[in-house]
């Protein structure tokens, strides 16, 4: 069970976070209105370029026990909802990581560009965890992405899961809030699973998650 260190290709992560950030921000319309908003955001991406730092990490865990809503591995009980719909005798194992790419607060700047910032993080941010799982599923077949605010998993459980790697070398922080710092720093997992896995059913008429989940699956739906 050592742990992965991630090596990502700086400009294959830049082009797939210009990709995710057209489309969240909503500059990817016609019109000199966005035209002049896309320079602007764009502008943002040459001022945070220097405080992209991304570290990334992964760890295996080849023992799991999936019980309805609990999942248990690394000595951890991990509640989910969304389990529920997983057919345990598919699972191999556990792929834990956790990833930041860097501090994106510019408080002294206005508020337009201050979001614009954030929003450039935030594609880094899953640049990198689409690109680092990527990697890993070259390793094995993978389930859908679960952690603590996907499916209705308390976001309590972020000091459990974040136990299992030494964030320490990823410079990381977690607060008693169990917020992450950097605040453009994400953790969660992926089940190792066989070919008789099934997607889970993301349509929110029939999402198992709660309503404390809600955002964050608007937000990430499309970026598994």
């Amino acid at each position: 069970m050592d742990t992965h260190f991630i090596d990502l290709d700086m400009d294959e992560c830049s082009t797939l976070a210009n990709d995710i950030f057209m489309q969240t921000s909503g500059v990817n319309k016609e019109g000199r209105k966005f035209e002049r908003m896309r320079n602007d955001a764009f502008r943002m991406r040459r001022v945070i370029e220097e405080r992209i730092q991304i570290r990334a990490a992964y760890k295996y865990f080849d023992k799991v026990e999936l019980s309805g809503q609990n999942a248990v591995f690394g000595g951890r009980t991990f509640r989910c909802s969304a389990f529920d719909q997983i057919d345990g005798n598919t699972v191999k194992g556990v792929y834990v990581y956790a990833l930041s790419v860097g501090d994106f607060g510019f408080p002294e700047e206005p508020i337009l560009d201050q979001l614009y910032a954030d929003i450039w993080g935030s594609a880094f941010t899953d640049a990198v965890r689409l690109l680092m799982k990527k990697q890993i599923a070259k390793e094995s077949m993978l389930s859908d992405s679960f952690g603590p605010g996907f499916y209705g998993m308390d976001v309590s459980e972020m000091g459990s899961l974040t136990s299992l790697l030494n964030l320490d070398e990823l410079d990381i922080e977690i607060r008693n809030s169990r917020i992450m710092l950097p605040l453009k720093s994400c953790a969660g997992f992926y089940f190792s699973v066989d070919e008789r896995y099934r997607k889970l059913d993301q349509a929110c008429e029939n999402c198992l998650g709660t309503h404390r989940s809600c955002k964050l699956c608007q937000v990430y739906g499309g970026i598994n």
